[in-house]
């Protein structure tokens, strides 16, 4: 019995020696996990067992351990995507250098300041100003030989714009005119052959008449060496100049002057007088000597178109007058030249 459990002990340290080979060579070849037989004479020695000595009953310790499962082999771990390199980082910029300060611009030189120049003449009308065909009929130009006597800028068609033309000349021949010129259209007046040494000239434009559209132009027509005769203008629908007349007859002619026996003065009615239009009044003087002076007025106004007459009840008479009575100013007539 000894002898059995010596050699249980024996066998049992072979199986743990198996089990430790088995662990340590599982990795190795597969010839390494099998036992190999045991030389019965030479590794296992039965001391104190008789040949008469029966085998134990029951099978045999078994020599051969169960090998362990082998492990599955780990997958593959795919290779990690090579990243990117990161970007260099920008080189700062320098920083600009101060712009230098611009230098301070001289101060300009004082200019003298330029001498006024006078203004210059209107021209004489020329072809150019002519627009043809004209609604006033056939007209010549102004002869390069003829003689102004009074050119005036005025404003006739009322646009705020003194542009329009009035023109006073005499022909080489001895002929007189005032000619208009409006927006290009020409037109005249002819005029009495006598008009020397006063010639013609516009005086400008004033109400006068109270039917004709637009203003009235009054203008020096003639006259001798102690007074000056007036004459009166209007314009038409086609802006062609007429000459106003009296009493539906002859051209309208105001004399204004005075000598030692004679004085003859006008004046404008520019608002609607006591007679309800506008018009114009004339005065007459004369001296009677001892008596001294006898005076006579009288106020006219446009009754039918183009046309003035006397209006009732406007005239006055007075005698007896001194110097002292007689009007200073032989014409009043606000807003145009005094002639």
């Amino acid at each position: 019995m000894k002898h059995s459990r010596h050699l249980t002990r024996s066998i049992s340290a072979l199986v743990a020696a198996t089990l430790a080979l088995t662990a340590c060579g599982s990795s190795s070849t597969p010839s390494a996990s099998r036992i190999d037989p045991v030389d019965r004479d030479d590794s296992i020695e039965f001391v104190g067992q008789s040949d008469t000595d029966s085998a134990p009953t029951g099978p045999p310790p078994s020599t051969l351990v169960t090998p362990p499962k082998p492990q599955p082999e780990p997958e593959p771990q795919p290779e990690p995507e090579p990243q990117p390199e990161p970007e260099p980082e920008p080189e700062p910029e320098p920083e600009p250098e101060p712009e230098p300060e611009p230098e301070p611009e001289p101060e300009p030189e004082p200019q003298p300041e330029p001498e006024p120049q006078p203004e210059p003449e209107p021209p004489v009308p020329g072809p150019a100003d002519i627009v043809e065909p004209s609604p006033c009929g056939p007209i010549d130009l102004i002869p390069a030989d003829a003689t102004i006597t009074g050119d005036l800028l005025v404003d006739v068609d009322n646009d705020g714009d003194a542009d329009d033309r009035l023109i006073g000349y005499e022909t080489a021949g001895g002929d007189w005119y005032l000619r208009a010129v409006i927006d290009g259209i020409h037109s005249e007046v002819a005029l009495p052959d006598d008009a020397w040494p006063q010639g013609v000239v516009p005086l400008g434009m004033t109400e006068l008449g109270s039917l004709t559209e637009g203003l009235e132009v009054l203008a020096v027509t003639g006259g001798g060496a102690s007074g000056k005769s007036l004459g009166i203008f209007g314009f038409d629908a086609d802006d062609c100049l007429f000459r106003f007349t009296v009493s539906g007859g002859n051209p309208l002619d105001i004399y204004i002057g005075a000598t030692v026996n004679f004085l003859d003065a006008f004046g404008c009615l520019s608002t609607p007088y006591v007679f309800g239009t506008a018009g114009f009044w004339s005065s007459a003087y004369v001296n009677e000597g001892p008596d001294g002076w006898f005076g006579s007025s009288a106020a006219f106004g446009e009754t039918s178109p183009g046309d003035f007459t006397y209006l009732p009840a406007s005239d006055d008479f007075i005698d007896g007058l001194t110097l002292d009575d007689l009007p200073t100013d032989m014409f009043d007539c606000p807003g145009v030249t005094h002639p």
